[in-house]
C-alpha cells in the first residue's frame, strides 16, 4: 500500500488509499486512516529562560583561596565604599504627591514569619499572618512615558510607572558587576532581591528612599502575593 506525505501549516499527514475531504488540504485525498502530528511553533515561549534585557546576577568566582586576613580586608574595602558613597537623599527631595481615589502606591518585600491567633476587644477569635519587612529600598523610579516603551509593555500600562524595589542587601562579591551597577544610581549595597510595582505618577519616590513597615497606616488594605 503506498502511502503519501501532506503538509499544511503546522500540521503533518500521513495518508494512504481512502477518500478524506478536509479543510486543511485543497484537494481531496486519498486516505484509509489519517495520522497527524501537531506541531507548534507560533506562540512558543519557553517561561525557563529569563528574557533577552535581564541582567546576570550570580557570579561563579570562588573565594576558598582568600585567607582570613584577604577576606576581612575585602569586607573593609566594601564597607568604606558604600559609607562614601553620595546618597541621592542628600539632594532636595521629591515633591509629594497628593492622593486621590486613583492613586497607585509602591509596595515592599516581605518575609513570612508564620501564623497566630488574636482576639478582638469583643473577644471573637482571629487567625493572621505576620510579615517581616527588612531592608527595602527604592532602586529605580521609571516614568510612565519610559515605562510604556520598555519591552513587555502593555496598553493596561499606559498611565503608570514603576518602581524597583530591594530587599536584603549583600556583598558585592556574590553578584556580577552587571549587576552591581544596577545599584549605583540609589546609593545603597547591592539587593539579593528585586521586584517591580505599578504605580501613579503621584506616587513616584525617590531612588535611595528606605521603606519599612512604617510605609502603611492601620486600616489599609494590602494585597500580599507569594509563592507556595
Amino acid at each position: 500500500m503506498a502511502a503519501s506525505m501532506a503538509k499544511a501549516g503546522q500540521v503533518l499527514a500521513t495518508a494512504s488509499n481512502c477518500s478524506f475531504q478536509s479543510v486543511l488540504f485543497k484537494n481531496v485525498v486519498s486516505t484509509s486512516r489519517i495520522l497527524t502530528c501537531h506541531q507548534q511553533v507560533r506562540g512558543r515561549k519557553r517561561t525557563s529562560r529569563p528574557p533577552g534585557w535581564h541582567v546576570k546576577k550570580e557570579t561563579h568566582i570562588s573565594d576558598e583561596q582568600l585567607t582570613w586576613q584577604n577576606r576581612e580586608f575585602l569586607k573593609e574595602i566594601v564597607k568604606n565604599k558604600f559609607k562614601d558613597l553620595p546618597s541621592p537623599l542628600k539632594e532636595d527631595p521629591w515633591p509629594r504627591g497628593k492622593w486621590n481615589q486613583t492613586t497607585r502606591r509602591t509596595g515592599v518585600l516581605g518575609l513570612k514569619l508564620g501564623t497566630m491567633l488574636q482576639w478582638t476587644k469583643s473577644g471573637v477569635q482571629t487567625k493572621i499572618t505576620l510579615y517581616q519587612i527588612i531592608d527595602n529600598h527604592v532602586i529605580r523610579y521609571i516614568p510612565p512615558h519610559q515605562f510604556n516603551a520598555s519591552v513587555g509593555s502593555t496598553p493596561y500600562w499606559k498611565n503608570f510607572g514603576a518602581v524597583v524595589v530591594g530587599a536584603l542587601s549583600a556583598t558585592p562579591q556574590e553578584f556580577r558587576k552587571e549587576y552591581n551597577n544596577l545599584f549605583l544610581e540609589a546609593g545603597v549595597p547591592p539587593k539579593r532581591k528585586l521586584t517591580r510595582f505599578l504605580v501613579t505618577p503621584n506616587a513616584a519616590i525617590q531612588p535611595g528612599t528606605p521603606l519599612s513597615v512604617m510605609h502603611y497606616r492601620v486600616g489599609d488594605y494590602v494585597d500580599v502575593q507569594a509563592k507556595t
